[in-house]
């Protein structure tokens, strides 16, 4: 159970000397975090600038060359973080190596070994080497994980939505032996997350799509290059008019036209070391199709289903991080919603209630009109309303009892995600869309077919959406949580025990522990994370 008071102060970052690692090493600095920065012998001229940039940010920072592949340098950088700055709360296992792509029968296992050794025995040896000591020290940390994605052709794209940094869950054609080593490198993360959530420790990996780095050229360079560790590789490798190809294939298929750029990922792994993440653990998130302006500066919210629970937890997070709230529930919900706008006004901003049920294409037309006459534009849609499962078969269900689950669920989301596209389309200052789904919309259960039929549709929707509205700058996400500590799960007693017994973290969930996930969804460092459903359950289902 990582403390909602954890506060990261020093962390590890292997492969930062360009690229991805060298963003998420000045972004954990702008967070105010000292720094250890590893990367190889060769590469220590980039190392000692970059600690120079990050001393000019007001923190410490340390360099250490090595190999990650061995676990003395492993152990090295512990002890060092901890020598220097006196513990280790984040540990970032970026370092990895891309293949140029081989089939099966053309490659020898002597050269699958330098892959396996770069980019899952490091990640092996890091999560090890950080997770002892944070278990030492006995106040929870954060270990994240890298799983890249290379590029093939067009009929790769169709995958993006449904792969974990794709070659994480599924396997591409003469890239099997790189595959092989993602693949590992997830399996490691949902197994080290199960074993030191206990501790407090979550365990996470970012997916990055095609990211502009060094990495990205090589994919599209004829030769693997022989190259100075201290010259770009973009800079001395001519690109083939192939490898264009897949650049312009990629525009294509990416649902907001922009290729990723190493600040797109370092924003989603500050989200991960934050104490917003809590409760998220054993996770691969994909940052790969997305292109919300890094300006955007959402000022106007909505929350539906607002008056209790975690719809209520997120208006108040909304609130604190200082947007204005047009807050909906039901009529008879309308003293509960009163109280709640009176404490957002406490936090600085304004609020507005807005009573009636969403699954009505009236109520959420009139819900975005409200927002935009009462505050003059809405940048984020939060369709948080929904009702729960009663435990019931399938053939003791009339479909009346499942129209009602989709109504309420489904439908709901439909028309606020419309209504609010239609209204951030023409602002044309892009915006967040944010749904309510479930662990349910990832993998059904019995006795529960409606509700996790409703949240399936949840799922697609949102996928759908972000593919549709990305060219707008939208980005469209849901959260899945898992079993949260609410007035809608109170009779859920047994159920509850069974959970304990196999949540990795040894909890239930908050309210807060959804609310600072959607307030990620809601800002700018979000923005090239879109179409996505983030499971937040402290460590039971993996994605």
């Amino acid at each position: 159970m990582s403390p909602s008071s954890f506060s990261p102060k020093n962390a590890i970052v292997t492969g930062a000397a360009h690229g991805i690692g060298r963003a998420i090493a000045l972004r954990l600095a702008a967070d105010g975090l000292n720094l250890v920065l590893n990367d190889l012998p060769e590469r220590l001229d980039l190392l000692d600038t970059l600690v120079k940039e990050i001393s000019s940010l007001g923190v410490r920072a340390v360099a250490c060359t090595g190999d990650v592949g061995e676990k003395s340098v492993n152990d090295g950088l512990v002890s060092t973080c901890v020598k220097e700055f006196g513990s280790l709360e984040v540990m970032v296992c970026n370092a990895g190596i891309v293949d140029p792509g081989k089939d099966i029968l053309n490659t020898t296992y002597e050269e699958v070994e330098p892959l396996m050794k770069v980019n899952f025995k490091s990640q092996w040896l890091g999560c090890s080497a950080a997770a002892e000591q944070m278990i030492k020290q006995g106040t929870g940390g954060r270990i994240i994980g890298s799983v890249y994605f290379p590029f093939v052709n067009y009929v790769t794209l169709s995958v993006l939505l449904v792969a974990s940094s794709a070659v994480g869950k599924q396997c591409l054609g003469i890239f099997a032996a790189y595959s092989a080593t993602k693949f590992s490198s997830r399996a490691l993360a949902q197994s080290a997350a199960q074993e030191w959530g206990q501790y407090g420790i979550t365990v996470n990996t970012y997916c990055p799509g095609y990211i502009q780095t060094e990495l990205s050229a090589l994919l599209r360079s004829s030769t693997v290059p022989q190259a100075d560790p201290n010259q770009s590789l973009a800079a001395k490798h001519q690109e083939t008019e192939e490898g264009m190809e897949v650049k312009r294939m990629w525009e294509l298929g990416c649902a907001l036209k922009r290729l990723g750029k190493p600040e797109d990922v370092a924003d989603v792994v500050s989200f991960f070391a934050s104490k917003d993440s809590r409760y998220v653990t054993g996770q691969s998130t994909l940052v790969l199709a997305s292109m919300s302006p890094s300006e955007f500066n959402p000022k106007n919210a909505i929350v539906t289903g607002a008056a209790q629970g975690i719809g209520r937890a997120i208006a108040l997070r909304l609130a604190e991080d200082g947007l204005n709230v047009v807050l909906n529930d039901l009529a008879k919900n309308q003293q509960a919603l009163d109280s709640l706008a009176k404490e957002v006004t406490t936090k600085g901003v304004k609020a507005v209630v807005y009573p009636g049920s969403v699954s009505e294409k009236s109520v959420n037309e009139g819900i975005v009109a409200t927002c935009v006459e009462k505050f003059g534009s809405l940048d984020v849609m939060v369709c948080n309303a929904g009702i729960c499962y009663a435990m019931k078969g399938i053939l003791d269900t009339p479909f009346e009892e499942v129209e009602n689950f989709l109504n309420i669920n489904y439908k709901s989301c439909w028309l606020g995600y419309s209504a609010a596209a239609q209204q951030m389309i023409k602002q044309k200052t892009g915006g967040r869309i944010i749904g309510a789904s479930s662990v349910a919309s990832k993998k059904s259960h019995p006795m529960a077919a409606p509700y996790c039929a409703s949240k399936f549709c949840v799922r697609a929707l949102t996928q759908s959406a972000a593919q549709e509205w990305g060219q707008y700058g939208i980005t469209v996400n849901a959260y899945c949580p898992g079993m949260i500590s609410t007035p809608m799960t109170d009779y859920l007693v047994v159920e509850k025990e069974q959970y304990l017994g196999v949540c990795a973290l040894k909890r239930l969930g908050e309210p807060e522990d959804i609310s600072g996930v959607v307030s990620f969804f809601a800002s700018k460092d979000s923005r090239y994370v879109t179409g996505q459903n983030l499971i937040i359950d402290g460590g039971v289902n993996f994605d």
